[in-house]
């Protein structure tokens, strides 16, 4: 299982790595990880401890367990895609469930980075000069998901959550039988099966009535398994675990190495926790440590030196904003140092609030299991990761992903770290610690279909009737490639616009299941930010408020006209879009009027779709 894992592991990699640098010219973050995998495919195979290729398939039991394993492991992910119920109510084909917001903007962006000219998250809005050049963001699953959308030809949606996601926890679940495969008591039987899948649900624990307790507000949103996000974390995480276990700390780092251009918010806590170890190991082994990690040491400054002098050069220089760079940011916000201390505290409180049934539970195996200085070593990984991702927060505090300096590291890497000692020590464990163990992992379980069930089932906005009217007239036929969303503004006040546009695609499934539709704009964003700030503060990538800007620039408008739902018109005549969405009693003008072929109102929303010549 572990040269399988390996395999794996490197197949994966180079397919996301070499994507992107084709469909790029190389003009992408990841060329960065490609000397790296090349280094580790060379440490971990120089170590020909635990590395054997072992001919799997030749045992029958095994391959039926894998394919078995797997397909149990895709079948729960395309059950919150597909509407399986249509099966029982004797449908003919398969419907598609609203797919979570995440979910379909990975998909997009997927689909979208085939074709931009810049790997950047903003690849929607290249008509807008402020948004071209790159941006970091979490691009390895992304561009495995846009090789799945060239070789099937299948929507970005389909390919990141049928393909991708499943592959990632796939490769994670071997990753767990190679770790029992090293255990000399390993057979791959029953049992090993069920705990092997079973590990795959590992979560916090979560108690609803935690919602009402000040400070526990965020523990839903920190309990968490492989399914419910962090796919790709745990498939480089489980790596690590797996090079630990060998003693192979070579193959180890150059992994850690990789992690933080797989995913830019790890990159305090990565560093830091390679600091720490390696400032240990200076500390005992003085030229020792010089002379057998100097590749590793020269790597450590030289990959952060790249990563950065790439967006130095490649980043966009232009701006065409002139007062914020967002209309989201929080920078004139009055926010003090012991406020972001309190937020902090209670956040990393959390975390120990959702495992703290794991540490009773373990207490003295796991006092014992650390004694020895290769386990020692990870808790002070773990410690300087913390702390890194705690420096990051406090000198970003208006960052908003700064939960994720700590979220995105401390959750895979815990679970992981319960995995591998669980297995480690399963032999150790008495009985009555395996069976509270194994409902917790029945809790993880039942949590995990309770999260799919929440995102998948949201209290949907649009009527059933007056999407399917919409689907059937234009979508089937793709007439549809550029459109906006509006409302009049004493809407403002009582809905919060900036998912309206996301809930009419996700609802109607047009940018999730298909591939016609270009660009759909909210023409409302800014003025929300308008009426709660009265500031005129703009979003590079808010293609609305860079136009809007541009007049103001030219003093073809004041600031007094923003919200004006007759600039709002002027927009939609001049982008020569082919259908608007309308709030109620949005009134449409005269020469608006004369260009609409086809209209249907929401008996739900009160929304009126335009279909305009």
């Amino acid at each position: 299982m572990t040269f399988l894992f390996w395999f794996l592991f490197f197949i994966v990699s180079f397919l996301s790595v070499l994507t992107s640098i084709f469909f790029k010219n190389g003009q992408t973050i990841q060329i960065v990880l490609l000397p790296a995998i090349f280094f580790l495919v060379y440490f971990v195979f120089q170590s020909k401890k635990n590395i054997k290729r072992n001919y799997f398939f030749r045992d029958k039991n095994k391959v039926f367990i894998l394919i078995f394993g797997s397909s149990l492991i895709w079948l729960f992910n395309a059950a919150f895609v597909f509407d399986i119920s249509a099966i029982f109510e004797g449908g003919n084909n398969f419907t598609f469930l609203i797919p979570s917001k995440d979910s379909f903007f990975y998909g997009r962006l997927s689909e979208q980075l085939l074709s931009s000219k810049y790997e950047t998250v903003f690849a929607f809005h290249e008509d807008s000069k402020a948004a071209l050049g790159t941006t970091p963001y979490h691009y390895f699953e992304l561009w495995l998901s846009a090789f799945f959308v060239k070789i099937f030809s299948v929507s970005g949606y389909i390919a990141y959550s049928l393909f991708t996601i499943p592959l990632l926890q796939i490769c994670t679940w071997i990753g767990i039988l190679a770790i029992y495969e090293q255990k000399n008591y390993f057979k791959l039987g029953f049992k090993v099966f069920l705990y092997s899948v079973g590990l795959l649900f590992l979560a916090g624990i979560y108690f609803p009535f935690y919602t009402e307790i000040k400070g526990f507000q965020s523990t839903y949103w920190l309990t968490n398994s492989i399914f419910t996000g962090l796919s790709e974390h745990y498939f480089f995480w489980i790596a690590v675990f797996l090079c630990f276990q060998n003693q192979n700390y070579r193959a180890c780092s150059w992994v850690i190495f990789m992690i933080p251009i797989v995913s830019p918010t790890l990159w305090a806590a990565c560093w830091t926790g390679l600091f720490f170890i390696g400032i240990l190991l200076l500390h005992q082994q003085k030229l020792v440590f010089l002379k057998t990690y100097k590749l590793e040491i020269i790597a450590f400054f030289l990959i952060p030196l790249c990563y950065f002098l790439f967006y130095y050069f490649t980043k966009s220089f232009q701006s065409v904003v002139n007062i914020d760079i967002s209309i989201l940011v929080l920078s004139e916000s009055n926010i003090s140092l012991l406020g972001i201390l309190k937020e902090l505290t209670l956040y990393l409180f959390g975390f120990f609030v959702i495992y703290i049934l794991f540490l009773i539970l373990f207490y003295s195996e796991i006092i014992f299991f650390f004694r020895t200085f290769q386990k020692k070593s990870a808790i002070l990984f773990f410690i300087g990761g913390v702390l890194g991702g705690v420096l990051f927060y406090i000198l970003l505090p208006f960052h908003q992903e700064r939960f994720q300096f700590l979220r995105n590291f401390i959750l895979p890497f815990i679970q992981v770290s319960i995995i591998y000692f669980f297995i480690t020590k399963q032999n150790y464990l008495n009985s009555k610690v395996k069976i509270l163990f194994s409902f917790l992992l029945l809790y993880g379980f039942g949590f995990t279909l309770h999260w799919f069930w929440k995102e998948t089932q949201p209290n949907q906005v649009y009527s059933q009737t007056y999407l399917n009217s919409i689907e059937n007239k234009l979508i089937q036929k793709k007439e549809l490639k550029r459109g906006a969303i509006l409302h009049t503004s004493d809407y403002y006040d009582d809905k919060l616009l900036f998912n309206q546009n996301e809930n009419f695609e996700i609802e109607g499934r047009y940018l999730a299941f298909k591939t016609s539709l270009e660009g759909f704009y909210n023409l409302d964003m800014v003025c929300i930010d308008y009426q709660n700030r009265a500031t005129s503060s703009f979003s590079e990538t808010d293609i609305f408020a860079v136009w809007l800007n541009k007049k103001l620039q030219n003093q073809i408008l004041n600031e007094k006209m923003i919200c004006d739902d007759s600039l709002k018109w002027l927009f939609v005549k001049e982008k020569k879009l082919d259908f608007v969405v309308i709030g109620k009693n949005v009134s449409i003008p005269s020469e608006i009027q004369s260009k609409i072929q086809f209209q249907v109102q929401d008996s739900k929303s009160g929304e009126v779709f335009l279909r305009l010549r």
